[in-house]
C-alpha cells in the first residue's frame, strides 16, 4: 500500500519532485520523454534497441539480461560504505557510481556496471586506469554534461557504454535512481550501502566521503535552504524513494539497508519513523506489503 502521493514536475517545481511526470504519460511527456532521448541522448550515445516502460527508457544492453532473479549489491559513496563489512562474494552483480574508482575495496570487488554522472572527468588518470583493468559496463543516465565529451567517450568505449533515463529522479543521489531503475528488471535481491544522505555541517569532519575525502554537499536541495529545512526536505525524499521502491518498482523485490544503525544514514531514521525498529523485515520481505 503506497504511503505518499507523488510530486511530479507536471505539478511542482523539479527540486521537491521526486518523479518526472506521472507513469502513464512519462514515456511521452513534453519535458524528458522520447523527444529529449531523441534529441539529447541519442546523437552522442547511440540508439540501438531501446525500451520504453512506464517507470524507464533506456538501451538494451546485454548485461541487462541476467538481472532477473539475481542478487544485486548497490555501493554508493556515503560514509557507510566504508566501515560497513559488506561482502561481494554474496551477489550476482554489483554495481556502483561516479568516483568509485577512488576507494580500492570498491574498485577491486568486481563491479559490473557503473554509473557515471557530470562530475567525473572522463579523462582522468584514475578513471581511465579502472577502465584499461576491467570490462564493467558504463552507463549515463541525468546528462548535463558537454555532450561532445559523451559522444568521444562512446567512441572510445563503445560495446561497454550504456544509457538510461528514470521516470523516478529525485534530488538526493544516483544510487536511489539506479535501486529505483534495477528495481524494474525483477533482481530477487537489491542491498544497498553507501546510500546515506544529507551530513549536517557541523558533523562534516566526523563523516568522511566513502570515495572523496572532505566532499561536500553541493545539488540543488542545499543551495537553497537553510539546514533544517536541508534535513526535512532530505527526509521527505527518502521516504519516497523507500514509497516507490517497496510499493511500486520493486514491489516483489528483496531490500535490505546495509547502511543501517550509521549516524549519517538517514533511512534508519525515516523507516525506523514510519515502520518501527523491525523496519529490515519490511524491506525484505515483500509478502508484507501487500
Amino acid at each position: 500500500m503506497k504511503w505518499l502521493k507523488e510530486k511530479t514536475w507536471k505539478e511542482h517545481h523539479h527540486s521537491v519532485s521526486s518523479f518526472i511526470y506521472p507513469s502513464t504519460e512519462f514515456i511521452n511527456n513534453p519535458l524528458r520523454g522520447l523527444r529529449y532521448i531523441k534529441s539529447e541522448i541519442v546523437p552522442f550515445l547511440g540508439g540501438g534497441e531501446v525500451n520504453t516502460t512506464p517507470e524507464a527508457i533506456y538501451q538494451l544492453h546485454p548485461f541487462l539480461h541476467n538481472i532477473k532473479g539475481s542478487s544485486i549489491l548497490l555501493i554508493g559513496g556515503g560514509p557507510s560504505a566504508k566501515v560497513n563489512n559488506w561482502d561481494p562474494c554474496r551477489y550476482d552483480h554489483i554495481f556502483s557510481c561516479n568516483h568509485f574508482f577512488l576507494n580500492d575495496k570498491v574498485r577491486n570487488c568486481g563491479i559490473d556496471a557503473a554509473f557515471i554522472g557530470d562530475e567525473v572527468d572522463l579523462e582522468s588518470h584514475e578513471f581511465n586506469s579502472f577502465l584499461s583493468e576491467s570490462e564493467a559496463i558504463i552507463c549515463f543516465e541525468n546528462l548535463g554534461r558537454n555532450k561532445s565529451e559523451l559522444k568521444q567517450f562512446k567512441q572510445k568505449n563503445s560495446d561497454r557504454t550504456m544509457w538510461l533515463h528514470t521516470r523516478y529522479h529525485s534530488k538526493i543521489g544516483v544510487v536511489t535512481r539506479m535501486a529505483s531503475f534495477f528495481s524494474t528488471l525483477e533482481p530477487d535481491s537489491i542491498d544497498i550501502v553507501g546510500m546515506d544522505g544529507y551530513v549536517k555541517y557541523e558533523d562534516k569532519d566526523k563523516f568522511d566521503h566513502s570515495f572523496q575525502t572532505n566532499k561536500g554537499n553541493h545539488g540543488s536541495i542545499e543551495s537553497a535552504s537553510n539546514e533544517e529545512q536541508i534535513q526535512n526536505k532530505y527526509k521527505q525524499q527518502y521516504l519516497e524513494f523507500w514509497d516507490h521502491v517497496l510499493h511500486d518498482a520493486g514491489s516483489n523485490v528483496k531490500f535490505a539497508n546495509l547502511g543501517h544503525g550509521h549516524p549519517a544514514n538517514m533511512s534508519t531514521e525515516v523507516l525506523t519513523e514510519k515502520l518501527g525498529k523491525d523496519y529490515q523485515d519490511y524491506l525484505y520481505d515483500p509478502g508484507l506489503r501487500k
